[in-house]
């Protein structure tokens, strides 16, 4: 695993335990994952194949997301599904074909 991919893995790690354990999304905890996923993304565009950790977490981060904000209401619910969404993006974008 790439010492950029270990940090993702980190990031990822250290926003969805605040997620599980009612804290809320951390914005700032937010932006550190979104960058480290992009900086992943454009090391991937030169790579034929990632790491199955990596892999693991990329095929987690929508469902575990989705199922954390059932456990919030009203607009924490909804920035939660947001940045689900927008976290697929950035995952479909990182590993699209160029």
């Amino acid at each position: 695993m790439l010492e950029i991919e270990r940090s993702f893995v980190d990031e990822w790690l250290d926003f969805v335990v605040a997620l599980r354990m009612n804290e809320g999304l951390d914005s700032n905890k937010y932006e550190l994952l979104k960058n480290s996923l992009q900086s992943c993304a454009e090391s991937w565009r030169t790579e034929t194949a990632i790491d199955r950790v990596v892999a693991g977490v990329l095929v987690e981060i929508f469902p575990a997301m989705e199922s954390c904000a059932d456990a919030y209401e009203g607009e924490e619910r909804s920035r939660i599904g947001r940045a689900a969404y927008e976290l697929q993006d950035l995952i479909i974008q990182g590993l699209a074909a160029s």
